[in-house]
């Protein structure tokens, strides 16, 4: 893909690159994303809702904001969805 610009012009561009609606990424970009740009695109910014249902860990406690990489190394293939939660929130709801 040939495409540029910096920060959320870039991820912009990007999603409309590949005629991307929806846009879902993680609680850091709050603080940079330029949320209206990607609306005024028609493209749906909504940011992961980490509520992982704990699994086994080589660990006493929990620590659910590891690599998803941990959940592949101690769940079986078959369990591993039980254990994510698909859900996201709209950008408005975050910030």
């Amino acid at each position: 893909m040939e495409v540029s610009g910096v920060g959320s012009e870039r991820v912009l561009d990007l999603m409309k690159a590949v005629n991307g609606t929806q846009y879902i990424t993680g609680f850091g970009a709050k603080n940079y994303l330029a949320h209206e740009l990607f609306e005024n695109a028609g493209i749906d910014v909504k940011y992961m809702n980490y509520d992982a249902l704990p699994w086994p860990q080589h660990t006493p406690e929990f620590t659910p904001y590891v690599s998803a990489l941990d959940l592949v190394a101690n769940v079986a293939p078959e369990n591993r969805k039980a254990h994510l939660n698909p859900k996201t929130n709209d950008w408005r709801s975050v910030i």
